[in-house]
């Protein structure tokens, strides 16, 4: 049960920013509590913890937008998932966040699991989104 406010909005408000928002709070509200704090796939481990992915001996850490990236992809592993759902995902909160802010993150996360030796974990479908 949620008790308490964990949003502000100004008046005078727009009603889009206002559905945002409450789509933002419903979402967090209903999400699966998942306890893994380790999700593994095709030979990449993530380590929710401690923000660090494993592929053989070699490892690499994450920043906290590419760790929740990569785990809201191994949560979704096979599926496409869409960009605004990435992003409803990572910035919640942020109803104004920049398109190109995934871009980044995505670019910055597979150069990380390039690194490790795992080249096109992350794929592109385009037109659609993303898909391990």
């Amino acid at each position: 049960m949620l008790t308490g406010g964990d949003d502000y909005i100004t008046k005078p408000y727009h009603p889009s920013v206002l559905i945002a928002r409450i789509s933002a709070v419903l979402k967090r509200a209903s999400k699966k509590n998942i306890t893994d704090d380790l999700l593994t796939h095709k030979g990449i481990s993530l380590d929710v913890r401690s923000w660090k992915i494993t592929c053989g001996a070699r490892q690499a850490e994450l920043t906290k937008n590419e760790c929740r990236l990569l785990q809201y992809l191994l949560q979704h592993k096979g599926e496409v998932v869409s960009r605004l759902d990435i992003i409803e995902s990572l910035w919640d909160n942020e109803v104004y966040i920049d398109d190109n802010a995934l871009s980044v993150t995505v670019t910055r996360l597979r150069n990380k699991l390039a690194e490790l030796g795992a080249e096109d974990f992350i794929k592109t479908k385009r037109g659609a989104g993303y898909q391990i």
